[in-house]
């Protein structure tokens, strides 16, 4: 196992973690039900195209389940899947508005289809429910960059044939 699939084996536990509560994950992890641990197993083992469709079957029985919202989102962005991370991710912020790293991540889908405006808004979200969010602080940065850039970035213009 490399690097990065550490790195998003990590990210995927924090996910499901951070969605319900951090300490005590585990016990609460035994009480998910088994059609979102298979999802959480597929998505951690790096399957992520047949967790997003066990996520889907799982959100077809529980549609305002936020964890499920979020973690298929969490896939639908590794799947570059953005517009369907973008309706998850929504869904999810509707349901429960306090979770920061679901703005997080709605930020990160946002930027990834270079509407940089809304992505900074959902990551300054994220800040103002935690204020030490290192990766909504970093997001805040990059697209506030990355607008910058756009805006002084001359368009290209077609080529006039002779």
């Amino acid at each position: 196992m490399n690097r990065r699939e550490r790195r998003r084996r990590g990210n995927v536990r924090r996910a499901a973690r951070s969605s319900i509560g951090g300490r005590g994950a585990r016990r609460h992890e035994e009480k998910r039900p088994r059609g979102l641990q298979l999802a959480i197993a597929a998505h951690d083992e790096g399957r992520v195209h047949e967790a997003l469709r066990l996520y889907h079957l799982f959100l077809a029985v529980r549609p305002d389940d936020v964890d499920a919202l979020n973690l298929a989102g969490i896939a639908a962005i590794q799947a570059g899947a953005y517009d369907a991370a973008i309706e998850l991710l929504g869904a999810a912020v509707r349901h429960n508005p306090g979770a920061a790293d679901t703005h997080y991540n709605l930020g990160v889908a946002l930027a990834r289809l270079r509407r940089f405006d809304e992505a900074e808004s959902a990551c300054r979200r994220a800040l103002a429910l935690s204020p030490h969010h290192a990766g909504a602080k970093a997001a805040v940065r990059s697209t506030a960059a990355r607008k910058q850039r756009q805006l002084t970035q001359p368009s290209l213009q077609p080529l006039e044939s002779s």
